[in-house]
């Protein structure tokens, strides 16, 4: 090789780095700015979603004539969910709630839980189905200051007896039972609790029928 053609070589080496080198500077920056711009718009569109959206309501109500099929999202461990039965609908505490649900709690808006008066009388020993009337003497109850010897800090709800508890399973089954609830506005409702677990096993989703009855 004479020296022209050496230094052509040297030439086309050195153009051919410089472009290589340009050439993946470039697609760098390319791969940047793409990923950077994905990222932010995907943020967005989640946050937007958010936005209008909103919270969704922990309790569904689903018509069953004559019942009125209710479950409530219970499962947060702090916060309480209160429902109005006259309106069927969702309060806030302060609103004018009858009943009210933390896990497989169930609190009365009446004696050491709330203002509102709420008290309930139990029937045993029948579904929801086969009651007819509420038995004249029947005994009605309320939330009581907690018992010393429990040892729990909880209240004696009036629902307290709900459930059978399995110490094998772990597992929480409703009793055969009915409450007859008298709401803030005087009105008697006839409640039956169904089931305490989602479709999928989880706790803490109250799943129970109601309807209105008369005293």
């Amino acid at each position: 090789m004479n020296l022209r053609d050496h230094r052509l070589a040297t030439l086309l080496a050195t153009l051919l780095a410089t472009c290589l080198t340009l050439a993946s500077t470039a697609c760098a920056e390319d791969i940047g700015f793409d990923d950077e711009a994905g990222t932010g718009e995907g943020t967005e569109g989640e946050d937007e979603g958010a936005d209008e959206g909103g919270a969704e309501d922990p309790v569904t109500h689903t018509q069953e004539p004559p019942y009125t099929r209710t479950v409530v999202d219970a499962t947060d461990e702090s916060a309480w969910i209160y429902l109005d039965l006259d309106a069927v609908e969702t309060v806030d505490e302060d609103g004018p709630w009858d009943v009210a649900f933390l896990r497989f709690n169930v609190a009365l808006n009446g004696g050491v839980s709330g203002s509102g008066g709420v008290e309930a009388a139990i029937v045993e020993g029948i579904e929801l189905e086969d009651y007819a009337a509420l038995e004249p003497d029947a005994a009605f109850i309320t939330d009581e200051p907690e018992v010393e010897e429990d040892d729990n800090d909880d209240p004696e709800y009036a629902f307290g007896g709900w459930y059978d508890y399995d110490f094998m399973t772990h597992v929480l089954s409703p009793k055969l039972q009915v409450y007859v609830v008298r709401s803030t506005e005087g009105a008697l409702f006839a409640v039956q609790i169904d089931d305490y677990y989602s479709e999928a096993g989880t706790s803490g989703y109250m799943d129970f029928r109601w309807l209105a009855v008369e005293g």
